[in-house]
């Protein structure tokens, strides 16, 4: 099956804004195999886990994008008034969220494991709570679900950029400014996906849908560099 007959199934009509964040969403998955490239040289050179770890999530988030890039632009939103999505959303809602949480995961199981350990991992086994919990309101599209996801989703996505943020604050000298840099990284990465979910949009409802639709694959663009560039500084 062709672009073509997928627009003509979908009926699909983007106007200049849609244009201009598809060129953000592809140029974020430029910016993603530049990761994976740049950070498997780092593994290669230092052997670190820390950098195979990365390349993964790097991978891992990459996938997500095109998945949510082909979601949004060759199938478009689902009809206004249905309660529930159609099964072929549905089907990519729920990958993108297991290789968005599974990369959140990685990271989380890293730090908790060599960095913060005083959290017993509480984080780790919080990131498949959450996907459990995404996956439940995507298919029932409970209110209450919704609630409880909000909150975990907070929770989860904040979570993350604050541990590097702590481990920056306690590091010295280079090591401080590598960890800071990497936090603020994955800060952004973690708010543009927030923002991008289902449940992101709800949180983020007051923000304009043309602002929102720059601001989202920009902020995720900035973090990734960002991120890129601390682990290459990083020993």
């Amino acid at each position: 099956m062709n672009i073509l007959s997928i627009l003509s199934m979908y009926n699909i009509k983007l106007g200049y804004i849609d244009y201009i964040e598809l060129s953000l969403w592809i140029i974020l998955c430029g910016v993603l195999v530049f990761g994976c490239i740049a950070i498997l040289m780092k593994y290669r050179k230092t052997q670190i886990s820390l950098f195979s770890i990365y390349v993964i999530v790097c991978i891992f988030f990459l996938i997500a994008t095109i998945l949510r890039i082909y979601m949004k632009f060759f199938m478009g939103k689902p009809i206004e008034g249905n309660p529930y999505y159609p099964p072929d959303v549905l089907i990519l809602l729920i990958l993108v969220a297991i290789f968005n949480n599974i990369s959140l995961f990685l990271l989380y199981f890293d730090l908790e494991k060599k960095q913060i350990k005083e959290s017993h991992y509480a984080f780790s086994i919080m990131v498949w709570v959450l996907l459990t919990i995404i996956i439940l309101e995507a298919i029932t599209r409970d209110i209450l679900i919704r609630i409880i996801l909000i909150i975990m989703f907070i929770i989860v996505v904040a979570g993350l950029p604050f541990m590097y943020l702590y481990i920056g604050i306690k590091a010295k000298g280079n090591l401080r400014a590598r960890a800071l840099m990497i936090g603020i990284g994955i800060m952004l990465v973690c708010l543009s996906i927030a923002m991008d979910q289902p449940v992101g949009e709800i949180v983020f409802s007051g923000v304009h849908e043309i602002i929102r639709a720059i601001f989202v694959p920009t902020i995720y663009i900035i973090g990734m560099l960002l991120l890129i560039y601390g682990l290459g500084k990083a020993q």
